[in-house]
């Protein structure tokens, strides 16, 4: 299961952060039964120094400065690994 963690805490929010809230409507339902989608409030990460948001999590790895593109092709990726993995 792909596990993809938005923040829409204000910083994320005002910058970009809300393009994700709609994120699963680029997945097909075969797609979507292998990913979760959960929304924060704040992740605090715009409190470290550099702070580089709107911030997404996937499978507990950070994107800072994040963009709906990349996460969709990052999200599509590890369903090519799955289906991959599948197969052997």
């Amino acid at each position: 299961m792909i596990k993809v963690k938005i923040c829409l805490g204000t910083a994320c929010y005002v910058l970009g952060g809300t393009e994700f809230t709609q994120l699963q409507d680029c997945f097909t339902e075969k797609e979507l039964k292998n990913i979760s989608f959960e929304i924060s409030t704040c992740m605090d990460l715009c409190k470290l120094d550099n702070a580089k948001p709107p911030y997404v999590i996937i499978n507990d790895e950070l994107f800072e400065n994040a963009d709906k593109l990349l996460i969709i092709a990052e999200i599509k990726n590890i369903l090519k690994e799955i289906e991959d993995d599948r197969k052997k």
